[in-house]
């Protein structure tokens, strides 16, 4: 092998190292508080809720039938202030934004839902009451 060839393999053999160190996945609800999610549809339309878990990507959360309550999970690092979803793996995602709206276009007819982070400071259950009608969708606590 080339003297040239091997510097640019041990090279990117010391970047993809560097790399895999510094992306380190986290893992498990270990060191995590949970928060309770409870989504009450008090309208005629199908729910469907989410998170956004980076500009461009989200998460389904869960679908809840009209007159039904749909029950979840957040994760909270207290010392962060950061918010996960866990997926099968217990992979931790980071929860920018949550929201509901009609099933089928939620994103389009969405309400958001507030989600406040503090770091040091635990965050109770998470309970909202929506409703939808063919346009948009109402959220609010309770």
């Amino acid at each position: 092998m080339k003297k040239s060839a091997f510097l640019v393999l041990l090279t990117a053999a010391g970047l993809v190292a560097a790399n895999a160190s510094a992306t380190k996945l986290e893992r498990g609800r270990a060191g995590l508080d949970e928060i309770p999610l409870a989504v009450t549809n008090a309208g005629k339309e199908a729910l469907s809720c989410g998170a956004t878990l980076a500009h461009w990507y989200s998460q389904p959360i869960g679908t809840v039938a009209p007159g039904a309550v749909m029950k979840s999970s957040l994760w909270l690092q207290r010392e962060t202030g950061a918010v996960f979803l866990l997926n099968q793996l217990e992979d931790r995602m980071p929860v920018e934004r949550l929201w509901c709206g009609k099933d089928g276009q939620s994103w389009v007819t969405r309400s958001e839902i507030p989600l406040e982070r503090r770091r040091g400071e635990t965050i109770g259950t998470i309970a909202v009451t929506c409703e939808a009608d063919a346009e948009r969708t109402g959220c609010h606590p309770g």
